[in-house]
């Protein structure tokens, strides 16, 4: 079986040309089941992505090293991994913030990825269930949560507000504010 090194995945794809023979000489601590790698299945790089989650329908078997996960239907149901796929990449935003929020592992040390036990706690959304005061908490903790964890004191988060937005941003806190 070949091996899918950490490198061949990223947020575009898979890179195949890049499967590998297993050295027959490597010792592992711990072998899976062997069903985690085969096909069909959905192959996760353990990160947030920028614009959408590496995470990719796959119809081929091979093993994989470290921060590359298999979501696999235990009796083949295509139909079913594809509605997975499809709820990451439609509710992108929601499961960024969600990782953002809750995993111990995104975001330290200015890491975008997130731990399998974080994968195996999200919730599964299967439709569009946000009010717009959501949607407006998700894009500010993406929008400045993660930019502060990143930059730091360089973030925009803790910038002034420019004096021409002043008054518009304070009023829009007030009436958010009294929103909730």
């Amino acid at each position: 079986m070949k091996s899918l090194p950490t490198k061949a995945i990223s947020e575009k794809g898979i890179d195949y040309s890049l499967l590998e023979n297993i050295d027959k000489k490597i010792k592992f601590s711990k072998i899976p089941i062997e069903d985690t790698f085969k096909a069909p299945n959905l192959i996760v790089w353990e990160n947030i992505g920028e614009n959408n989650f590496p995470m990719f329908f796959n119809d081929s078997s091979f093993s994989f090293k470290r921060r590359i996960i298999s979501i696999k239907s235990l009796d083949n149901d295509i139909e079913l991994l594809n509605n997975v796929l499809s709820s990451f990449n439609t509710n992108y935003l929601f499961y960024k913030f969600y990782f953002l929020t809750t995993s111990g592992e995104t975001l330290i040390n200015r890491n975008n990825t997130f731990l399998l036990k974080d994968l195996r706690n999200i919730p599964f959304v299967t439709e569009n269930i946000y009010s717009a005061y959501d949607k407006k908490i998700i894009s500010d903790v993406i929008n400045y949560l993660e930019d502060f964890f990143i930059r730091g004191e360089n973030s925009k988060a803790v910038k002034p507000i420019q004096q021409n937005k002043f008054e518009e941003t304070i009023s829009n806190y007030g009436q958010e504010f009294a929103n909730v």
